[in-house]
């Protein structure tokens, strides 16, 4: 027995119950050191387990779908010497040379792919950036000489699928050559100029901050301002701060008067995959946290299905959550559309990034009294800025306008929530 090693999930930072979502070996199959084992997924990138020794997988006591922390036991595995000597009958290092020599083959061939993509031998490990993809997927991107971290994956949780293999390869075709090479940040001396202080990036700024890239690379943004009559919302707000325990925010009567307006613009309530635009029949709204490590985005779910007391509730503890760090990977997943709000900060319209694969972002700044012509004179109003975010490749300028105009008119008279 002391050839059996357990392999134990590596410190995974202050998440716990983070889930298995894919398990890349087979009894029988024979590890290498760094061989990507399992793949588990955080908050809002994947990581990939590797073996630590060459041995043979004996028993797999995980299930894809299982929820594991630090310390806990995804396989055992059997360490033999008779794997790297002379009398083995598999010789993992050979393997390795040849996918290295396969490797090689594939970057001297001659095709537009050549300089836009690279491929790294098996042995090393694969960039975090991109989604879960399975042994086939991976073995089509080595053969066609495309990195898995410049496509974006189609499939749930981003997961990469052949298609989008494909389809990345087809777009460089056509696109007649190589893309351009990706921005490199140049390394600079600043303390030559005068004195510095260095502060690193929280986890979730290391974590967000490419997907965020990403995003903003990827995704036509275009965003549609207007502005909101909010003075009898605020007044029936604090009305009902009077009669009951639970206090209310502007948020949830925001995320009430989104759930509304999705319903009735459901092109906003969708994601794009393999060409087609998949409208969801559910309503589960995130909303932006500011946390001392950064933002973080918890979703209510089943909006549709709450009232406001429910909401406000849900809001309250999940926002409490996330500023304890305390939030699972269960709280931030199935979004269909995004709030984000700097009102309580200042400043009046911006443009967030969309959080993909949702279509659609709503900004929120901080309302102001202004003066609002009717008919006769002008009277004192409360007006919110809005922003609003749109994937151009999922929608158009009149979808975005149309959801404005139902929005403002459903937060100006909130009546209009129950029809």
């Amino acid at each position: 027995m002391g050839n059996i090693i357990d392999l134990l999930v590596p410190d995974i930072g202050d998440f716990a119950e983070v889930p298995v979502v894919e398990i890349m070996v087979q009894l029988g199959e024979v590890l290498t050191p760094d061989t990507a084992v399992v793949t588990l997924e955080s908050d809002k990138a994947s990581m990939e387990v590797p073996a630590e020794v060459t041995g043979v997988v004996t028993e797999i006591l995980v299930a894809e779908g299982d929820l594991v922390s630090e310390g806990s036991l995804l396989l055992r595995y059997e360490k033999g010497e008779g794997l790297r000597g002379e009398d083995s009958v598999v010789e993992p290092d050979k393997i390795l040379k040849q996918k290295i020599v396969e490797v090689q083959v594939i970057k001297e061939q001659t095709n537009p792919l050549q300089q836009s993509v690279s491929v790294q031998p098996e042995k090393e490990k694969m960039s975090m950036n991109h989604g879960p993809a399975g042994p086939a997927v991976r073995r089509l991107a080595r053969e066609l000489g495309v990195k898995l971290a410049d496509v974006s994956g189609s499939g749930p949780k981003g997961r990469l699928q052949k298609e989008d293999i494909r389809a990345y390869v087809k777009r460089v075709m056509q696109s007649g050559g190589p893309q351009k090479a990706s921005y490199e940040e140049p390394i600079i001396d600043f303390s030559a100029f005068g004195p510095i202080e260095t502060s690193p990036l929280s986890r979730i700024q290391r974590i967000s901050g490419p997907q965020l890239a990403k995003n903003w690379a990827a995704i036509p943004h275009v965003t549609s301002f207007d502005e909101a009559d909010i003075t009898e919302i605020e007044a029936f707000r604090r009305e009902l701060n009077q009669e009951q325990p639970v206090k209310l925010t502007l948020l949830p009567f925001m995320i009430k008067a989104v759930q509304n307006t999705l319903q009735v613009l459901p092109q906003l309530n969708s994601s794009l995959q393999g060409g087609q635009l998949i409208i969801k029949k559910y309503y589960h709204i995130g909303f932006a946290v500011d946390t001392p490590g950064g933002l973080l985005v918890p979703v209510i779910r089943d909006v549709d299905k709450k009232g406001l007391v429910q909401i406000a509730t849900e809001v309250s503890e999940l926002a409490l959550l996330a500023r304890e760090g305390k939030l699972k990977a269960e709280h931030m997943q199935g979004g269909t559309f995004t709030i984000s709000s700097l009102g309580s900060v200042g400043g009046t319209h911006f443009t967030p990034i969309i959080n993909a694969p949702e279509v659609a972002i709503l900004a929120l700044g901080r309302s102001s009294i202004k003066p609002q012509w009717k008919g006769s004179e002008f009277i004192p109003r409360q007006i919110l800025p809005l922003s609003l975010s749109w994937d151009h490749r999922a929608l158009d300028g009149v979808t975005a306008s149309r959801f404005n105009v139902h929005l403002c008119r459903v937060l100006a008279d909130f009546r209009r929530v129950v029809l």
